[in-house]
């Protein structure tokens, strides 16, 4: 069976250019599993976060007095 040898210059080309394909191929994946992730939270939970998102960028917030409290709020979102 008669090999082929490719010039190292060639070589070390291709070897650059899977290095990039699969570092952009992991990005790639990285997005679509967020996407993924992000489709799986209800409509409604998006909604009250948006919320309150929108309170907090207005300056309206919440205030604790207690670090029980506030784990108590976030359990109840």
């Amino acid at each position: 069976m008669p090999t082929l040898a490719t010039p190292r210059t060639e070589y070390n080309e291709l070897l650059k250019r899977q290095r990039k394909f699969e570092e952009e191929f992991n990005v790639l994946k990285a997005v679509v599993q967020d996407e993924i992730e992000e489709s799986r939270i209800r409509p409604s939970v998006l909604r009250r976060w948006d919320r309150i998102s929108r309170d907090l960028d207005k300056g309206q917030g919440y205030i604790f007095s207690s670090t029980k409290d506030a784990l108590r709020w976030l359990k109840n979102l």
